[in-house]
């Protein structure tokens, strides 16, 4: 879930009042993470409780990396934080993650 500052989300609800279209995500939100999901609790197990994205430290396991986005961007898309490009991305990465966990299931 994204969580977005008060302010943020006040004038999101007055533009969907008045039917306008707003700005995208704010660069500044918060992604909350439910640790007992069975997704994110599979996942914390393939990478050693280790699955914050850092360009600096990347995950060493790239599925790993790969599913820890889809759940980020999952979330983006739940706010509406995804424009036409990065919701087509969203669909193409989706089936390279799927392409990928067939392929380490077999």
């Amino acid at each position: 879930m994204i969580l977005l500052p008060e302010q943020m989300r006040r004038i999101n609800d007055m533009g969907a009042y008045m039917e306008q279209k707003m700005p995208g995500l704010p660069e500044y939100h918060v992604l909350l993470i439910n640790k007992e999901h069975p997704l994110i609790s599979g996942l914390n197990k393939i990478t050693g409780n280790k699955i914050i994205l850092d360009k600096k430290d990347p995950v060493e396991n790239p599925l790993a990396s790969k599913i820890a986005n889809h759940v980020y961007d999952m979330a983006k898309l739940s706010v509406g934080g995804l424009d036409q490009e990065q919701i087509i991305n969203l669909q193409n990465n989706n089936a390279d993650l799927i392409s990928d966990l067939l392929k380490t299931s077999t």
